[in-house]
């Protein structure tokens, strides 16, 4: 077998000639936390079609404060029970029968009158219903987030930046909020309060924001004793400003993915208080109301359970999908 050698001429080993601009320019654009945060959030799908269902669901809830079905709070006796109805279409479980036998033509509903999702044992439109609960649910999401950004962020950079005995006794005194439970804070606010809106704000704003003040204490802590923050110290910021120029930014990927799991708990929370009946009164429409009155007729009436079952589910399902996508956004480290 012939011995072949490849013989490399001397030119092979120069360098490359590349001009100065070429040297200097940069193949892809530089791109910012931000940018680069929300770049990976654009690839998990589930989060961006959680993000799109949410903006539909908050859409839908402002435009029914004008615009509804029915009344949600008018009741009609001879409309007790009717089962969904989807105009004069003949799909199964939408065309007003049950049990093979129509209950609008049954109950003398004027034609024209339907009832998308049904009506309840009072003849009150669920679907109206449905629409006010939901709304209340995300009126409480943003309560709850409210007071995670005021009292949270607020509590946890004080006690993180002054550390000390100051830390201490703040700290002692989240242990003592943590310790009571927040069904117990709830009763409590009823006797002060009367049953409704007033105390779950309250019970709320006792108690949500303790695991946000925690996890932004921790990284103020950590935060501090940066060269950056020593820095702005040194050259005589004032605390104020370096919380604001410094530590909110630094701190905002753990505040929006807190914010975010702390929305569908708040939200359970009320729909909980109502389904046991110490949340909203009657005749105010909550998904956890309407889950009670649908589990009473169950066996027969299926539906009242079911549709704002689905409803709550969606928007735990949205909320938490979401934030998983923040969170592997905003902290690459936590997805692996």
């Amino acid at each position: 077998m012939a011995d072949s050698k490849i013989k490399l001429s001397p030119d092979a080993f120069k360098p490359a000639h590349v001009s100065a601009d070429e040297k200097e320019k940069i193949a892809t654009p530089a791109l910012t936390f931000t940018q680069d945060a929300i770049r990976r959030l654009k690839q998990n799908k589930a989060a961006i079609i959680s993000f799109w269902i949410l903006v539909f669901i908050f859409a839908v809830s402002i435009i029914t404060l004008f615009v509804s079905p029915h009344n949600p709070n008018t009741q009609n006796l001879n409309y007790t029970y009717l089962p969904p109805k989807w105009g004069n279409l003949n799909i199964p479980f939408f065309n007003g029968k049950q049990g093979g036998v129509d209950m609008y033509a049954q109950n003398n509903v004027p034609k024209g009158v339907y009832f998308l999702l049904g009506t309840d044992y009072l003849g009150r439109d669920l679907l109206s219903r449905i629409f006010v609960g939901t709304r209340i649910s995300l009126e409480i999401a943003v309560i709850a987030t409210f007071f995670d950004l005021v009292i949270g962020v607020g509590y946890g950079i004080i006690s993180g930046w002054k550390g000390g005995t100051t830390d201490t006794i703040m700290q002692r005194v989240i242990e003592i909020i943590s310790s009571v439970p927040n069904l117990v804070v709830v009763i409590l606010m009823l006797l002060v309060f009367k049953p409704g809106m007033t105390s779950i704000i309250v019970a709320i704003a006792i108690t949500s924001w303790i695991t946000m003040a925690r996890l932004i204490r921790a990284q103020t802590l950590q935060l501090k004793d940066q060269e950056f923050i020593l820095a702005a110290r040194t050259l005589g910021e004032s605390s104020w400003k370096i919380a604001i120029k410094h530590l909110v930014p630094n701190l905002s990927s753990t505040i929006i993915i807190q914010t975010m799991f702390t929305i569908p708990t708040a939200i359970f929370f009320e729909a909980f208080l109502s389904y046991i009946g110490i949340g909203l009164p009657a005749p105010t429409a909550s998904l956890g109301t309407l889950l009670n009155d649908g589990q009473k007729a169950l066996q027969t009436q299926p539906y009242l359970l079911v549709y704002p079952a689905i409803v709550i589910v969606v928007l735990m399902l949205a909320f938490n999908l979401l934030a998983d996508g923040l969170r592997d956004a905003f902290d690459p480290k936590s997805s692996h």
